[in-house]
């Protein structure tokens, strides 16, 4: 199947969610890291709530860029006419998000700062890192 022309694409609302109870084990605890980087985080990455009046803990900023990261790969796949398995990516993001939290790696922090659904229809700015 040919790849559909940039000017024939147009986005498509397909999200990868991570699994309710596997966020469960994670949500409003913290990892293993110093109050000096915990302050880093918070500044330049966390993401404010408005409606809760807060910003962003470290699971929701990576359950964030996590979800964002497989839904461009989802949105990739049903673009091209590429085969997609939803169980395999839902294993697949469980482990990038565990990766992350135990800080195994992180991803670029242009994609920690910027990734969200709205930001992924309107901008290719995340795209732009080379």
């Amino acid at each position: 199947m040919e790849a559909k022309s940039k000017a024939n694409r147009k986005f498509i609302s397909i999200n990868l969610f991570l699994d309710e109870n596997f966020i469960n084990i994670f949500k409003w605890k913290q990892p293993k890291w110093d109050e000096f980087e915990y302050q880093i985080f918070k500044r330049y990455y966390a993401h404010y709530i408005e409606e809760e009046d807060r910003a962003e803990e470290f699971w929701e900023t990576l359950k964030r860029v996590v979800e964002g990261c497989f839904s461009i790969q989802k949105e990739h796949c049903i673009n091209l006419g590429l085969p997609w398995d939803n169980q395999n990516a839902q294993r697949s993001a469980q482990l990038m998000f565990q990766k992350m939290w135990h800080f195994k790696f992180l991803d670029p922090g242009r994609y920690m700062l910027k990734f969200s659904e709205t930001l992924l229809k309107y901008s290719n700015s995340v795209k732009k890192c080379r």
